[in-house]
């Protein structure tokens, strides 16, 4: 496993800590929509928010993947901004 794949599988389980749910509402985005991505069904996604349920290989790194552009894109929205 690269340490790419590992940076998104650390950012997966950081989404499932909470962040996970307000990123994806901050950008009016469905559990549906964001189940799609990852490969997996909107209820999955709903348990990784909640902290009920972690997400594993393909789908962490699917995941994490998807909260890093959301995260970068934040980071740079801020430095944009001042």
């Amino acid at each position: 496993m690269s340490s790419e794949d590992l940076l998104r599988i650390s950012l997966a389980r950081r989404a499932c800590d909470g962040d996970g749910r307000r990123l994806r509402l901050e950008r009016r985005l469905s559990l549906r929509e964001v189940a799609r991505f990852v490969g997996c069904d909107p209820a999955s996604i709903s348990r990784y928010e909640r902290g009920k349920a972690r997400p594993s290989g393909e789908r962490a790194a699917r995941y994490g993947e998807l909260i890093a552009d959301w995260l970068l894109a934040d980071k740079a929205e801020s430095e944009t901004a001042r």
